[in-house]
């Protein structure tokens, strides 16, 4: 079991990753902004970070960013993947190059995301584009439905 920090705003998203992380034996914990999630990692060790790109008060790659410049962070130099909803191959490519591991793309199924957990917490410091991700764009009611139609915190 690892610890993972959840950094989502979107509810539906974030109960739907909630449930997956803990279907697949991890442990999670989760926060709806950038401000949280940057203090969450600071203060305390995960094993993996999961960033949306798009937080309210800073934005994944802005918390990456501060996290790897803060010293004394204590997951400083934990892996990180971004998720977004753009599944455009020059927003990928800038993400890797921003420092994250791997890029999944919304909506992520449980298959998916499992195989870029299993790959990021293996120590790879870049998985490419194409490998582990759903590849396709956002939709709510498949979230819902994957959620079982649980839309609460």
């Amino acid at each position: 079991m690892h610890a993972i920090l959840l950094a989502e705003d979107e509810i539906v998203s974030r109960r739907f990753l909630e449930d997956a992380l803990d279907a697949l034996g991890q442990r999670c914990e989760s926060v709806m902004d950038g401000a949280q999630a940057l203090d969450a990692a600071r203060a305390r060790r995960f094993d993996l970070l999961l960033l949306d790109i798009n937080l309210p008060e800073l934005s994944g790659p802005e918390v990456l960013s501060q996290l790897r410049s803060s010293p004394g962070a204590a997951s400083r130099h934990a892996p990180a993947i971004a998720l977004t909803a753009d599944a455009e191959i020059d927003t990928r490519h800038r993400l890797l190059d921003a420092g994250f591991v791997a890029v999944g793309t919304k909506p992520i199924d449980v298959l998916a995301l499992e195989r870029l957990l299993a790959v990021a917490l293996a120590g790879q410091t870049r998985i490419e584009p194409g490998a582990g991700d759903a590849g396709s764009c956002w939709d709510d009611a498949a979230a819902l439905r994957a959620a079982g139609g649980r839309k609460e915190i």
